[in-house]
């Protein structure tokens, strides 16, 4: 959705670099809780079992987007869309693993031709290991 500015919010907009292309983002969902040992973090979970939470410094994350709310483990938490700030452009390990984690999460990233053909051949295999000959 295009974002709308003023006058002066474009020219502020534009001096604070807040123009960015939202389409490079890194972005992540999943149910989200409030931390309660670090009022600057929040705990952010991509399984419903709420059983994996990991903390995230809020100063890291750019925007959020509240989706819904759902039931897991007879909770409920808001689910949202994470957008996460680039990482410090003199921090290389950082921007190596957003760039990882950037393209592998934009459709058509992976190979899944690759992918398909892989398991193909695993599953070949596991024929072959039970003497059967594998089908085409």
């Amino acid at each position: 959705m295009p974002k709308s500015f003023s006058g002066p919010d474009l020219l502020k907009a534009l001096s604070e670099g807040g123009l960015r292309d939202m389409s490079e983002a890194i972005i992540k969902e999943g149910i989200v809780k409030q931390d309660e040992n670090d009022p600057n973090a929040i705990l952010y979970s991509e399984s419903l079992s709420s059983a994996s939470w990991m903390s995230i410094p809020v100063e890291m994350i750019e925007k959020a987007e509240h989706i819904k709310n759902v039931r897991g483990n007879g909770h409920e938490h808001p689910f949202v869309r994470l957008y996460f700030k680039d990482p410090a452009s003199d921090n290389k390990e950082a921007s190596v693993f957003a760039d990882l984690l950037r393209r592998s999460s934009q459709p058509g990233a992976a190979d899944d031709g690759g992918r398909r053909r892989d398991a193909q051949r695993s599953a070949d295999h596991d024929q072959t290991m039970a003497g059967n000959e594998p089908e085409r």
